[in-house]
């Protein structure tokens, strides 16, 4: 990945830019989250720009960003990217944002180079965005409906900290909403594994390590080769059609690398997966898979950034195609290399954020 230069021919030239305010390090974060289009920018001669990258952000103490480009695109300049640069572009809405920061180091993992840096300052819109609608966070959410999606991103952008408690109150005004609509969303966030209720301490936000991600790879691997070992040989070609679908769906919404609705896309997963596991005709075993936990793991790590690897749509079109020719060791094949594939995009982000989210 060569660095362009500088100037208003950037890519995010020319977009719309809303009003923005100075921000402090904490305000910048919540404003570069999921849907943010952001370039690269060296200090202080603006001399080089990496577009578009992939920027998780990670509140904490301080907080943190982690900027990352794909590792086979040629990174050597951007992985010695040090001292401070900005990240500039817009957010959900296509509102100005920008954030100055400072690097803290640099590693190449899981196929991705990847730049840690502490975030300092920034400007931006007076409100975060909403990375579905695309407009800035309502004054004041009466449905739960919306209430628990709302919540459910703030856990996941780790607005609250893994292992912390998550107050009522606190919730109530960060999602300016009242307490019955409050109620709500802390039971969906319960109900989702997000958060689960502690005698002592009251609502806690489940973390999430790699031992856990591991475990629930691993199991979604077991039952899918389980039941092609013994299934697969008498599927017949009518229980295709939704298999197919499936995959098609999942298809459509991830293009070019970059996810176009990561919710579809996981929806489309999670139905492909079940449907392999359906094949084998057994009610028990698709229930078990249910409650694997395979959507809230999937969520917080591959749901981080809009970026994605086509990598990923390939292995399953594998075991989609070894399924389809009723060809057991390559359908087995494949499912392994995808149980291996997940496991390595979470171990990516867990091993930037103290092996925790």
């Amino acid at each position: 990945m060569d660095p362009g230069r500088a100037g208003p021919a950037g890519p995010h030239a020319g977009r719309p830019e809303g009003p923005a305010a100075r921000l402090g390090a904490d305000d910048v974060v919540t404003r570069l989250g999921p849907g943010c289009r952001l370039d690269l920018v060296l200090e202080p001669d603006r001399a080089a720009r990496w577009p578009d990258l992939a920027v998780v952000p990670l509140r904490g103490d301080p907080p943190l960003v982690l900027v990352a480009a794909r590792a086979e695109e040629g990174p050597g300049a951007f992985l010695r990217t040090r001292g401070t640069f900005r990240l500039e572009g817009t957010d959900a809405a296509g509102r100005a944002v920008a954030a100055r920061c400072e690097a803290a180091g640099s590693t190449v993992t899981g196929g991705a180079a990847v730049v840690v840096a502490r975030v300092l300052e920034g400007t931006g819109p007076p409100e975060p965005a909403d990375a579905r609608s695309g407009v800035g966070v309502p004054a004041w959410i009466t449905t739960g409906e919306e209430a628990h999606r709302r919540a459910r991103e703030l856990v996941l952008l780790r607005h609250y900290l893994p292992d912390t408690t998550v107050e009522p109150d606190e919730l109530a005004h960060d999602l300016r909403s009242d307490p019955g609509t409050t109620a709500y969303a802390m039971t969906r966030l319960s109900a989702d594994g997000l958060v689960r209720r502690d005698p002592l301490r009251g609502y806690v936000v489940v973390p999430l390590d790699v031992r856990e991600s591991d475990a629930t790879f691993d199991a979604r691997c077991a039952i899918e080769v389980g039941v092609l070992e013994t299934s697969l040989h008498r599927v017949a070609d009518h229980h295709l059609t939704a298999l197919r679908g499936s995959y098609d769906g999942m298809a459509r919404e991830l293009v070019g690398d970059r996810f176009v609705d990561f919710e579809r896309y996981l929806e489309a997963n999670v139905a492909f997966h079940r449907e392999v596991v359906g094949l084998g005709g057994s009610a028990p075993l698709v229930d078990a898979f249910g409650h694997l936990g395979i959507k809230e793991v999937m969520t917080r790590s591959f749901g981080w950034t809009t970026r994605s690897s086509q990598s990923f749509l390939e292995v399953q079109g594998r075991m989609l195609a070894g399924i389809e020719r009723r060809d057991l060791p390559a359908a087995r094949e494949a499912t392994v290399a995808y149980r291996d594939l997940a496991k390595q995009r979470v171990r990516t982000i867990l091993g930037l954020t103290g092996g925790r989210l």
